[in-house]
């Protein structure tokens, strides 16, 4: 959903992207190639991932995958800026607050990118197997300092997005965590495996140097 007005976005098995307006329910445009897309803070940028063998119908080609950013305000088809992805295929793209970083997940792990130039700022291991065939998700702060994400085995880990350090754990899940949130309003994480829990994190200086309470509630 776009952040600013009624626009949202849909992902399709054609590797088309199609952006809706919901208030006048019609469809406002449609970008080709794309499997995967997101908009920025402001909702005036949308990014959308794709693979050259989407755009060259071969599946034998040796896979490349790109992001395109388009502007939303007003639509238009042709990319403002495209950037090579050398990680492997996005399975999810998200901006932070900010607008400055690019989160993408893909089967290597997840890559943090400069938003409007594409180069690769941090990178973090996945913490599950590959034959599993578990997805998992990330997500950034309000702040956009730090990034969080879960694992295979149960523990909710904490990295500082300027140095790539990883500043903190959190252990009360027994199972893998799928997903995790920020609230942008409140201080609070919540994450998900069978069941979910929610983390209070302390104030600042200690936000996150610390870790969070230990305050949660299963759901």
């Amino acid at each position: 959903m776009n952040p600013a007005n009624d626009l949202f976005v849909s992902m399709s098995k054609d590797t088309t992207v199609r952006l809706w307006d919901l208030a006048e329910k019609t469809l406002v445009a449609i970008y080709e190639h794309a499997r995967n897309a997101a908009f920025d803070n402001t909702g005036m940028v949308l990014a959308a991932a794709y693979s050259a063998a989407d755009v060259n119908k071969n599946p034998k080609e040796t896979q490349r995958y790109y992001i395109n950013l388009y502007e939303t305000n007003p639509c238009k088809g042709t990319p403002f800026s495209t950037f090579e992805l050398e990680e492997g295929e996005v399975k999810k793209l998200k901006f932070s607050n900010n607008g400055q970083n690019l989160l993408c997940t893909t089967e290597s792990g997840y890559c943090i990118l400069d938003a409007y130039s594409g180069e690769k700022k941090q990178k973090f291991e996945p913490l599950v197997t590959p034959e599993s065939g578990v997805s998992l998700e990330g997500c950034f702060t309000p702040d956009s300092q730090y990034f969080i994400c879960g694992s295979e085995d149960g523990v909710i880990l904490i990295w500082n997005v300027r140095t790539g350090k990883q500043i903190c754990k959190l252990e009360k899940h027994f199972k893998t965590v799928n997903c995790v949130k920020f609230s942008n309003k409140y201080a609070i994480l919540v994450s998900a495996c069978q069941n979910v829990l929610f983390w209070q994190m302390q104030p600042k200086p200690s936000l996150l140097d610390e870790g969070a309470n230990s305050h949660h509630k299963d759901s």
